[in-house]
């Protein structure tokens, strides 16, 4: 049997050691009793200095949260409620605030041990809220001298489930820039820190998807032989014409990507000089924002200049209401057609 006191570890039979002098951090000194409410965060100019810190921080731990709460109820093929969870979140840093405590946030190691021992309901919690204020009062001193080694063990047998090397070559497969995110935020959580390793992967996961978004996926089309069906002239054997350019943007035009949408014209155009007819096919766009609405206006102006129509087809219903309010229809010098078939019929007789 053993017990612990005065920094040493006892062995009731005889003998001891001494953490301290072996040179083994230990938890050390926890101060005992229940924390003390007080609005002192209620203060101006202590906001004007944290506001940043403090929102930057907010954001940190609801996505550490989501992300952990997300992992364990896939292990159980359950679903989570980001509300909620956001919900959760607040009322538990307001009650952290007014009782002096640490941001709140659902971590990473902490809930994966409670996973693995068993717990499944959110009363697990509730226990282990009610036996840790018992123990802060009343037995602090018992744990002051735990090696640290033993809670990173305990952590480490937890979490080593959940690295999975094979999801991330198959990420890295699937997609490279959710693959390098992935990889990353790995390595920057063993390294750096789950705080930092997580702010580093939203940062890529950004990168990659502002890329992706300013770099749409546009396929110039043709018709099938003998069907109504239009695919990419790279992936089937399609009928094309000389006069006629079919283009089909497959993603929503912003300010991210326009140029890149421009360019593409630009380019189909130097490679088919004859064309006379461009139909761009807006069966995959939801939204087009004023500044990409601008540049198709002036687009629609410069191929006026040079001879050549800019038509519309496919155009949703909510997306048409919007750009009927603009001037792009107003001065378009092309039509706006139903279906790409009746593009085809009347552009191509």
């Amino acid at each position: 049997m053993w017990r612990i006191s005065h920094g040493c570890i006892y062995n009731i039979c005889g003998g001891h050691w001494n953490l301290t002098a072996q040179h083994v951090a230990i938890v050390g000194e926890i101060s005992a009793g229940l924390p003390h409410l007080s609005f002192d965060f209620i203060d101006l100019e202590k906001w004007k200095i944290l506001a940043s810190p403090a929102s930057f921080i907010a954001l940190i731990a609801y996505v550490e949260s989501v992300a952990i709460a997300k992992v364990v109820a896939n292990l159980r093929n359950e679903k989570i409620n980001p509300n909620q969870e956001l919900i959760a979140l607040g009322f538990s840093n307001f009650a952290a605030a007014v009782s002096g405590g640490m941001p709140v946030a659902g971590g990473f190691s902490r809930t994966m041990v409670n996973f693995s021992a068993g717990a499944r309901t959110q009363i697990a919690m509730v226990i282990a809220a009610i036996i840790l204020s018992i123990a802060v009062v009343f037995f602090t001193v018992w744990f002051s001298n735990i090696p640290k080694t033993a809670l990173a063990v305990i952590i480490l047998v937890a979490v080593i489930p959940l690295v999975k090397f094979k999801s991330i070559l198959h990420t890295w497969q699937y997609d490279k820039g959710d693959g390098i995110a992935e990889l990353t935020t790995l390595i920057s959580v063993l390294i750096l820190g789950i705080e930092e390793g997580i702010t580093l992967g939203i940062i890529l996961t950004f990168a990659s998807y502002l890329r992706k978004a300013s770099h749409p996926h546009i396929a110039v089309v043709g018709r099938l032989p003998n069907t109504k069906h239009y695919r990419n002239i790279k992936r089937h054997k399609v009928e094309t014409w000389e006069h006629l350019l079919l283009m089909r943007i497959d993603e929503n035009i912003t300010f991210a990507n326009i140029n890149f949408v421009e360019e593409f014209i630009e380019t189909q155009l130097r490679n088919v000089p004859n064309v006379k007819h461009i139909v761009l096919i807006f069966t995959s766009v939801s939204d087009i924002d004023m500044t990409a609405i601008e540049a198709l206006e002036q687009l629609n102006e410069s191929l006026k200049n040079i001879g050549i129509t800019l038509n519309f087809a496919e155009v949703k219903g909510f997306l048409l209401d919007k750009l009927e309010k603009s001037d792009l229809f107003t001065h378009l010098n092309g039509e706006r057609f139903f279906d790409v078939e009746e593009a085809v019929t009347q552009l191509n007789p």
